[in-house]
């Protein structure tokens, strides 16, 4: 019979063990999950690009034979923007000029948008037109 009670005591022993266990699973993995919550990650740093230059700009502007007047001609303005003013009076009238976009720098560059500014009403769109052009007269392709 004191085997039995033997029994008894491992098997008590055995379930209060596998209790214990679970109660600290469970007390870990709720104290892991609370500092999880409750962390924040904070990534301060500085990056350097030694010797690299950023320098895209306009320049060498050259107004085509047979382009009208320009009210204000051709002129390049802080370097990114072209700025000019053209009166089309009749049919076929055009103003046509060529400009260089340098990359000066060391830091590989792509022309992404260009825009017209006053933006063209509905109206004048059906009469201007605009083409831009690589120096081999292949049209910049929109993206």
């Amino acid at each position: 019979m004191w085997w039995k009670r033997l029994k008894r005591r491992q098997r008590f022993a055995r379930k209060r063990n596998l209790t214990y266990l679970l109660f600290l699973f469970i007390l870990l993995s709720m104290g892991i999950g609370y500092a999880v919550l409750n962390t924040t990650l904070g990534i301060d740093g500085t990056s350097k690009l030694a010797n690299a230059k950023w320098d895209i700009h306009f320049d060498n502007i050259q107004v085509k034979d047979g382009s009208v007047t320009p009210t204000s001609a051709a002129t390049i303005t802080d370097n990114t923007a072209v700025a000019f003013s053209v009166t089309l009076e009749n049919p076929g009238d055009y103003y046509d000029f060529n400009i260089d976009v340098v990359n000066a720098g060391t830091i590989n560059a792509m022309i992404d948008t260009i825009s017209i500014q006053p933006v063209l009403t509905e109206n004048q769109q059906k009469y201007l037109d605009y083409i831009v052009t690589y120096s081999d007269g292949t049209e910049l392709a929109e993206l």
